[in-house]
């Protein structure tokens, strides 16, 4: 019998799709050689690996591994933990970056009580993608099956189940994550939701030998199919203090990186600008204006939030919609 029109068809866009998934493994291959090339030839890398000091016991086997580095996340960093070890992270590898607030204090005290394991990082450029990549190769040394970079204003979930559940279901190499804003409100005191997602999300993904984590986590170098069933609620902004303490942060961890201009635009451009025009833009921010200066800022209609982040991404969106 011979083949129908549609059974042709089908069969050619299914060779299309699967020269598509060779391409981008090829593509990400490359990706990952250069990257790893730029680690050695300007020595970031090895400048890590001297400087960093890694927690003394790191135990093997754990499946779904989280990897941080933080700095100055006092005010954030204990909910953001506690949420996602109860998403299901089975354990924590967080470099503290100099924190001056008691952030190191609280991770130390925190340590004994939680599954992770906290080192030092005491270099201030901003080396995210290698840092990031060092920690990832590090959890893969030590058995991960899968590895969640995540930053300390980050709540994760999946969405059929929780965080652990949608990764041990998934059949993909990498799961994408998808970002939805909550920002406070114009008195400071409570939470608006912004139920417009961000256009660039973060990643999970499985180990895989010479795999590099790219700058702020939104994308990895590795081979294999992609899915989308993560989310992440993500608080960027919680005090005026924070906001310009982040802003003048960031704007002195690229200036000492080196890295190009257009790397990291928000930060440089608005650490620039004097107290009054920062104060202008957290004002904007509060009342919803759009406020392009900066990374973060409500693009659709804001909704009314609980103080407190509810456990599902099913008890999110009901809360987004007012049920």
């Amino acid at each position: 019998m011979n083949p129908s029109s549609s059974d042709v068809l089908r069969a050619a866009r299914q060779a299309k799709h699967a020269l598509f998934l060779k391409s981008r493994d090829v593509k990400a291959r490359r990706q990952a050689l250069s990257a790893r090339a730029s680690f050695a030839r300007t020595g970031v890398m090895r400048t890590i690996r001297e400087s960093v000091t890694l927690p003394r016991h790191i135990p093997s086997g754990p499946e779904i591994w989280g990897i941080a580095m933080v700095k100055n996340e006092v005010d954030i960093i204990e909910d953001v933990l506690r949420h996602n070890i109860d998403q299901g992270l089975d354990a924590v590898l967080i470099l503290d970056n100099g924190s001056s607030d008691g952030t190191r204090e609280l991770l130390g005290k925190l340590s004994g009580e939680l599954p992770i394991y906290v080192g030092d990082d005491p270099i201030v450029a901003y080396e995210q993608s290698a840092k990031m990549t060092f920690l990832a190769d590090t959890a893969a040394q030590h058995r991960a099956e899968w590895i969640v970079p995540f930053d300390a204003d980050e709540f994760w979930f999946g969405v059929g189940g929780s965080l652990n559940e949608t990764l041990k279901a998934s059949t993909c190499r990498v799961e994408r994550a998808w970002i939805y804003n909550v920002f406070p409100q114009s008195d400071g005191l409570e939470w608006q939701f912004d139920p417009t997602r961000h256009f660039d999300p973060k990643v999970a993904f499985r180990p895989q030998r010479g795999a590099v984590l790219h700058v702020g986590n939104h994308s990895v170098s590795r081979t294999g199919a992609i899915g989308d069933q993560l989310r992440i609620l993500h608080k960027p902004w919680r005090s005026k203090e924070q906001f310009f303490q982040k802003i003048r942060q960031g704007a002195k961890a690229l200036e000492e990186s080196g890295l190009p201009e257009d790397k990291g635009y928000h930060w440089r451009h608005v650490g620039a600008k004097d107290d009054s025009a920062q104060n202008g833009i957290w004002e904007d921010l509060l009342s919803g204006k759009v406020t392009p200066d900066i990374a973060w800022y409500p693009r659709g209609t804001v909704r009314p939030f609980p103080k407190t982040v509810p456990p599902r991404w099913d008890d999110v969106l009901s809360q987004e919609e007012g049920e």
